[in-house]
């Protein structure tokens, strides 16, 4: 891919994907950080109304430069699709960032972040096309603490979803996982603690899933 690109991902085996109702057999990665559904986006702005505009999984969306070093790639496995950004730098400056989308085909999402030097983007889900709901409560996850011991999550209450969140060691590695837990659909957020204390050595990156309706 080129900066402000998309590349065309098409599922194979006679899989799909379903997001928000929709079964989809394709899928295009942006560039800039986020998968779209229905047609491809070249949006370098992070800003909501650009987020809600297409169906969307923004895993950070944020103005790239796949050009200047790192990886974009995808695989498809037995049971889901993979997307990796790995070390793409962004436009200003040679800070990167890694992440991983995970679709598996029964309908679970899971977001794997190992590692960012970056402090502002979109991390979210959307329905699309329209504009930003006006119902629509935004997160500033830079003002949550760093996982240890605890981690707190709040979110909009949505009836039928589930949510996992598990960290570990490593993104290949999971030998060293504290939880998973899950909170059901009548829990508007979540604390991750299971008794363990998770040093720095130990605890290098969290992954959160969301089952949709």
């Amino acid at each position: 891919m080129g900066i402000d690109d998309f590349l065309a991902v098409n599922l194979e085996n006679g899989q799909d994907f379903v997001f928000f109702g929709s079964a989809y057999t394709n899928f295009f990665i942006g560039s800039n950080g986020y998968i779209t559904f229905g047609d491809g986006d070249t949006t370098f702005d992070p800003a909501l109304m650009n987020h809600f505009a297409l169906p969307r999984i923004s895993g950070f969306f944020h103005d790239f430069d796949v050009t200047k070093g790192g990886r974009v790639s995808w695989e498809q496995l037995e049971d889901r699709a993979v997307v990796t950004f790995e070390n793409v730098q962004e436009f200003a400056s040679t800070n990167d960032c890694s992440y991983q989308y995970e679709l598996f085909f029964e309908g679970e999402i899971r977001l794997t972040y190992p590692a960012s030097r970056l402090s502002n983007g979109i991390i979210g889900l959307s329905s699309g096309p329209g504009e930003v709901p006006v119902d629509f409560t935004e997160s500033d996850l830079s003002s949550y603490g760093a996982c240890g011991e605890g981690l707190l999550l709040r979110w909009p209450v949505t009836p039928g979803r589930a949510y996992v969140l598990e960290a570990g060691s490593a993104v290949s590695n999971l030998s060293t996982v504290y939880g998973p837990v899950t909170a059901e659909v009548g829990s508007a957020s979540m604390q991750w603690s299971e008794g363990k204390t998770a040093t720095a050595a130990t605890n290098r990156f969290y992954r959160i899933g969301v089952r949709l309706p």
